[in-house]
């Protein structure tokens, strides 16, 4: 009595997992968990990676096994590394690093079968926090490749293996896994479609988004835009409706993309205006004011060359329309006026005075509209790129007064929008609140400043004289272009003006701001990219970080808010061409351009324009799939109406679709590929045409049983047939001519669908003959197979 129990407890006790098993999860979890540690804190990381080379090395050497209490104390250390590294046990970082230590400690511990099992679970945990790290089709496609090879360890781990053919045990596995990651695919692709769209993740916890960024901030002072400039990240995509790639009229040195606005500074650091905050100090008495021009001014800005310099700074400036001198400038401003006059009296039947945003001046539209989606990297700021100026707002955003469109809430994940601007337009009033801003001094306003823009003033007798006076004085030497700029002091500006005079855009439109400041001309800072990267297999522009870029406006008389870029008024022979890679980011990849003066350059330019438009075709179809796409798929199919519940009765219909076709398919046996097999299973299916069909769990023996109870009269055939059988399944291998015989007795069969009419139904000749043959037959095979 007391055996029973024992002997059944050791027939189903856990089989030990052998030594290709235990190496195959610890590479699929190295594999898998490879992305994280990159993300994750460096001792975190090598505390993991510790832990897996002491669990392959202990498959080969078992004494390295660590036992129970050892267990226990590398688990207290794992934790106790994880909270010291981030003062937590909770978050995406932490939680994260936790569960990455805990699966890492379960592989050191498993030995059996039923914990590989576990292990292989929980990997699968493993492979979903990936996705808040990063969500790009390689980490995707990565993903899924570890998933279908945890598929196919839990399908070897599902039979007993052999060692002698453990090849053919991979392989099956390996088959197994892809089914029936097939077989689940149409089913993902209708839930991905279908199943409704939330505003947030499913795993937003609140938790907050530790995932570093790159990006502009909003502020501005020497130094803080020179690390984005040698940066490869991506910033965002862009796509134009009209065609060709711009639109008409537009050169890629006018996609000036507007950010942030920059207003009050210390004289060190610019920031934006702060509405709750005091009003800003107005200028000193000794800042005169110049003359305002009555006629609209022209935009001083010029934009940069492609490739001046290798290290394709966004704010490189343009060889061709830098202002060499003051005359030249002057016949530009007029000839630019008048152009813009014409303009304005060309449109002004499509002028467009719109109400005032956020206590904005009323501006006139002097052009059409550009209309363009953006796919915004995440940045963890709130506000938005466009052109300037925006007249067709995306979803939950604002424009603010000075022209900064601003989300309702931080852009945490990839965000697709759409946007309108007109590029041209005018404004004829500036509130006293931000003149005042717009002309507030720091307190280290220099002598030497002063000086010179009194010289400007005596000499000019229109701001747009003193915005060229200005220009000119940037474009003389010994004015340099450098992302290596000399150390500034406390006065940053007065330094670079008078005795570095090298710097980078920052330098220069921080310090052309304060100069127009001291002329008593409203000026202020305006962050943002300029140009972009066109992909012509995807139709997009791509604008990274290295393309950040910084300028200034300066409010004139008729005109409003003009825009002058005093980079560009650099000779790009002054452009310094160093490249060091101490001057690369801490966190980002550095951006070298790649010629296409040879035919390796060409082809890895194509290669990155083919990788560059798979990735934004992932982002607008698969990340940028939203609810707004969801309810047009509805309206198409002309279940708009429904709404929420449309979209849940389509995903039940196409869902159980899915379902039913692949239930119908696998319910049909499959052929099978033994012949002899394919010779009883043709035997069962001509006695199941009376009714005597075998049963899934029906042996041989048990099978003819049933047969000749039900119909006697078939004894002699059904014998022969089944010993047959069972003699070429489970003696000596087959020949080919005992195949051939048992499929003759086989193909010989005809059962009829009565016993009376078998007993009734006379002999004929034919039949005769084919009983002779068939008892020839049994006696050739009792003969073959004693």
């Amino acid at each position: 009595m007391n055996q029973q129990p024992k002997r059944h407890q050791d027939r189903y006790r856990d089989r030990p997992s052998d030594r290709w098993q235990l190496a195959a999860a610890t590479l699929l979890l190295g594999l898998g968990a490879a992305p994280l540690l990159l993300e994750l804190r460096a001792q975190v990381s090598l505390f993991i990676l510790g832990l897996l080379l002491i669990s392959g090395a202990a498959i080969r050497w078992p004494r390295l096994q660590p036992n129970r209490w050892s267990l226990f104390a590398l688990t207290l250390l794992g934790g106790l590394i994880v909270f010291e590294s981030y003062r937590s046990l909770v978050g995406q970082h932490a939680g994260s690093a936790l569960l990455l230590t805990m699966i890492a400690l379960k592989r050191l511990e498993s030995r059996s079968r039923r914990d590989l099992r576990v292990l292989v679970t929980a990997f699968g945990f493993l492979l979903v926090i990936q996705f808040l790290f990063g969500d790009s089709p390689w980490l995707t496609a990565w993903m899924l490749l570890m998933l279908i090879g945890a598929v196919a360890l839990l399908a070897d781990l599902s039979v007993a293996g052999r060692s002698d053919q453990r090849l053919a045990d991979w392989r099956a596995a390996g088959r197994m896994a892809l089914m029936l990651t097939v077989q689940a695919a149409p089913l993902a692709l209708v839930l991905f479609v279908l199943f409704p769209r939330l505003d947030a993740p499913l795993w937003d916890l609140r938790l907050g988004n530790e995932r570093a960024v790159s990006g502009l901030k909003d502020w501005l002072e020497p130094g803080s835009i020179s690390e984005l400039i040698l940066s490869g990240e991506d910033a965002f995509r862009v796509r134009f409706d009209q065609e060709p790639p711009l639109p008409q009229g537009l050169t890629i040195n006018d996609l000036y993309w507007r950010g942030p606005v920059l207003w009050r500074t210390n004289g060190q650091r610019w920031l934006p205006l702060d509405a709750s905050s005091a009003a800003p100090t107005p200028a000193p008495a000794q800042a005169s004011t110049a003359p305002q021009a009555s006629m609209p001014a022209p935009t001083p800005a010029v934009s940069k060359s492609p490739a001046p310099a290798p290290t394709s700074a966004a704010d490189t400036p343009s060889p061709t329309r830098t202002p060499s001198a003051s005359a030249s400038a002057s016949a530009s401003a007029s000839a630019s006026a008048s152009a813009s006059a014409s303009a304005s009296a060309s449109a002004s039947k499509r002028a467009n005075n719109s109400q005032p945003i956020d206590g904005a001046p009323i501006r006139e539209l002097l052009s059409e509209p550009i209309s363009y989606t953006v796919v915004l990297e995440p940045t963890d700021q709130r506000w938005l790129f466009a052109l300037e100026l925006p007249t067709e707002l995306p979803q939950r955003s604002r424009l603010t007064a000075d022209f900064q469109l601003i989300a309702d809430e931080p852009v945490t994940d990839l965000r697709l929008y759409r946007a309108s601007s007109v590029i041209d337009e005018r404004m004829r009033q500036l509130s006293p609140a931000h003149e005042q801003a717009a002309l507030q001094l720091p307190p280290n306003i220099s002598e030497r400043m002063q000086t010179l823009v009194a010289d400007w003033q005596a000499s000019s007798n229109t701001a747009t004289q003193i915005v060229q006076h200005a220009l000119t004085f940037f474009s003389q030497p010994p004015f340099r272009y450098t992302l290596l700029p000399p150390a500034l002091g406390a006065n940053p500006t007065d330094a670079f003006l008078f005795e570095t005079q090298a710097g980078f855009c920052e330098h220069y439109a921080s310090s052309f701001v304060l100069l127009m400041r001291v002329a008593g001309i409203p000026s202020r800072i305006v962050l943002g990219y300029l140009g972009g990267e066109y992909n012509p297999l995807s139709g997009d522009y791509l604008i990274r970080q290295s393309d950040a870029h910084a300028w200034a406006e300066v409010w004139l008389d008729g005109r409003g808010w003009t825009r002058v870029d005093p980079t560009a008024a650099i000779d790009p022979a002054r452009v310094e061409r160093e490249l060091r890679f101490d001057t690369l980011g801490r966190s980002a990849p550095a951006r070298f351009r790649v010629e296409e003066t040879s035919a390796l350059g060409r082809l890895v330019r194509g290669a990155r324009f083919l990788a560059d438009a798979f990735d934004s075709s992932w982002k607008n179809w698969v990340l940028g799939y939203s609810s707004r796409d969801q309810f047009r798929l509805l309206d198409q199919l002309g279940l708009g109406q429904l709404r929420e519940y449309g979209l849940a009765l389509l995903m039940t219909v196409a869902g159980s679709a899915v379902m039913l076709g692949w239930a119908f398919a696998l319910a049909r046996r499959p052929r099978s590929r033994d012949p002899i097999q394919r010779c009883w299973q043709r035997f069962g299916q001509r006695l199941s045409r009376i009714g005597l069909g075998p049963q899934h769990h029906e042996a041989p023996l048990h099978y003819r049983a049933r047969i000749l109870k039900a119909r006697p009269d078939l004894e002699p055939t059904v014998d022969a047939i089944v010993d047959s059988y069972l003699r070429l399944r489970y003696q000596a291998p087959p020949t080919e001519t005992e195949h051939r015989i048992l499929c003759r007795q086989v193909n010989r069969f005809r059962p009829s669908r009565d016993l009376q009419t078998a007993i009734s139904r006379p002999r004929s000749p034919d039949i005769e003959t084919a009983a002779t043959s068939q008892s020839r037959d049994e006696q050739l095979s009792h003969q073959l197979l004693p």
